[in-house]
């Protein structure tokens, strides 16, 4: 999938203050590189804002750092003058599903912070991204029998994510040829994708072979945004992607 860059705030926008106080992450009991510490890590880091006080920042070393957002993801409430930073960071969310079918009740598994009733957050050097994947995408090799087949691009079959297997449900289709996308499809209920063999297809019979197609998945992505802000002041993000 392709790497947004959330825009980073204005420079004549950046809320600066002085850090009085330093906490590394990795000191206080996160553990990089381990999807099983995915609870521990966000209870620690939780637990290290919930703690924190004006004019802390909380550093997070290189390495990636998993987490689980079953309960909201890291939370942010009622703080002033706080910093997370991150130094080649990445926080992976091993909760979102894309078998759960769109479900109000999973939304927050999505998110990664809920910053609520803040003022002066700074977050910084952070890149956040999903232990599975958020779609399927790939090029259309034929459209028979109202059925759309196609093979997806290898970084959906390879890499660090949960591989594909079929069943994970489907909330839009995109399609798109060389010069734009040509065709949206929303269905009213999610489809299911499926597999056979190598390849991958969908009930929609839409496009045409040669077209690229995105095959968007449910369970709360839409809903539930990565940062989920409310009630806050003086939030700035500065070298901040998702995946």
């Amino acid at each position: 999938t392709m790497a947004r860059l959330l825009e980073s705030s204005p420079e004549d926008c950046v809320v600066s203050f002085e850090i009085k106080h330093t906490i590394n992450a990795a000191d206080s009991g996160m553990v990089a590189e381990d999807a099983a510490a995915a609870e521990q890590n966000t209870k620690k880091l939780n637990a290290l804002i919930s703690g924190a006080k004006e004019y802390t920042e909380i550093f997070l070393p290189a390495g990636r750092y998993y987490i689980s957002s079953s309960d909201g993801g890291i939370k942010l409430s009622q703080k002033s003058n706080i910093v997370i930073r991150g130094e080649k960071c990445e926080l992976i969310n091993v909760s979102y599903n894309p078998k759960e079918v769109k479900n109000a009740d999973k939304y927050l598994y999505s998110n990664f912070f809920i910053i609520d009733g803040c003022r002066n957050i700074r977050l910084e050097g952070i890149a956040v991204d999903y232990a599975s994947h958020t779609s399927a995408d790939g090029v259309i090799t034929e459209v028979k029998d109202g059925k759309t087949v196609f093979s997806v691009f290898d970084e959906f079959v390879g890499g660090d994510k949960n591989p594909l297997e079929g069943g994970e449900f489907v909330a839009s289709v995109l399609i798109a040829d060389d010069n734009g996308f040509t065709d949206e499809y929303w269905p009213q209920d999610a489809v299911l994708l499926e597999k056979s063999g190598g390849e991958f297809s969908v009930p929609v019979g839409i496009g045409k072979a040669g077209d690229k197609i995105c095959c968007r998945f449910s369970s709360g992505t839409y809903a539930s945004p990565v940062v989920y802000i409310n009630n806050t002041s003086g939030l700035t993000v500065t070298d901040f992607t998702c995946y």
